[in-house]
């Protein structure tokens, strides 16, 4: 996967923030990360691997996972800070 979409978690992410909520029968996490992320990279494996929706104007990725198997749901934001947040 680094190579599909450039981005080494150890060298490009600056910050990141999770939060857990939910059950045990319906755990939900959300994190939001900021660095250098090689966006046009990232979209296409998402679009290869996964499928866009749209909610408010925003595209949203939503790429398949496996072991337990979910899906992960992702957007960009706005441009801050030399990445994006």
């Amino acid at each position: 996967m680094l190579q599909a979409t450039g981005f080494d978690y150890e060298r490009d992410l600056d910050r990141m923030g999770v939060s857990f909520s939910g059950s045990a029968q319906s755990p939900k996490t959300m994190a939001v990360a900021e660095g250098r992320f090689e966006r046009k990279k990232i979209e296409s494996y998402s679009e290869h691997f996964g499928t866009l929706k749209t909610a408010n104007g925003k595209t949203i990725y939503a790429v398949n996972l496996s072991n337990p198997p979910r899906t992960a749901y992702f957007t960009f934001s706005a441009r801050r800070r030399g990445g994006y947040l």
